[in-house]
This record gives structure tokens, C-alpha cells and sequence, in this order.
């Protein structure tokens, strides 16, 4: 098993926020929370382009409504909805997609 460790640097930090992240030597990775829960349960991310996309959760679902309305968001800012791969939560099978 490998381990990693991450460094940061947070921009602009308020409600929305950009940072970067390196992934290995000097190189970083930037990527904008666009969304994020008042109680930090979950946040949408959108990386330095629209390919890279993510919504994250503390727990294994989304709250009611939450995931319809995360995905019109998303495509309101120009996210292709249709390529999203979502994953199971359940411990069983951690990377197989379920739709």
C-alpha cells in the first residue's frame, strides 16, 4: 500500500473557493468548491476544466432533492450530466458505478 500525503493553497476562501493541490513534485491541480452544504455534508467540485467533476459526501446518499439539485447546477455551468459515473457507497463494491 502506498501512502500520499497532500499540500494545498486555498484562494479567495469564502462560501465558494478555489485551491490547488499538488499531485506530485512542483506540479498543482486547481479545482473550485461550487457548492458546498451548510453543515459541510457534501460539496461539489469542478477542477481547472469541466471534465473533472465531483460531488462529495460525508455519507453514503445525498439528503432528499439534493442530488437533482447539485446535477441542474452542474449543468447550468456547463457540466455534461449525461458522463457522470456515480459509485457505490456501500462498502461492498466501492468502485463499481450503479447508474
Amino acid at each position: 500500500m502506498e501512502n500520499f500525503s497532500r499540500q494545498g493553497q486555498a484562494h479567495n476562501c469564502c462560501r465558494h473557493c478555489r485551491t490547488e493541490s499538488v499531485l506530485f513534485g512542483p506540479f498543482y491541480a486547481g479545482y473550485n468548491v461550487v457548492a458546498l452544504d451548510d453543515d459541510y455534508q457534501w460539496a461539489m467540485v469542478i477542477g481547472s476544466s469541466l471534465k473533472y467533476f465531483w460531488i462529495l459526501s460525508r455519507s453514503p446518499s445525498l439528503p432528499k432533492g439534493v442530488e437533482e439539485r447539485l446535477l441542474h447546477q452542474a449543468h447550468l455551468l456547463g457540466v455534461d450530466t449525461q458522463k457522470i459515473l456515480w459509485v457505490h457507497q456501500d462498502g461492498v463494491n466501492p468502485t463499481g458505478s450503479y447508474k
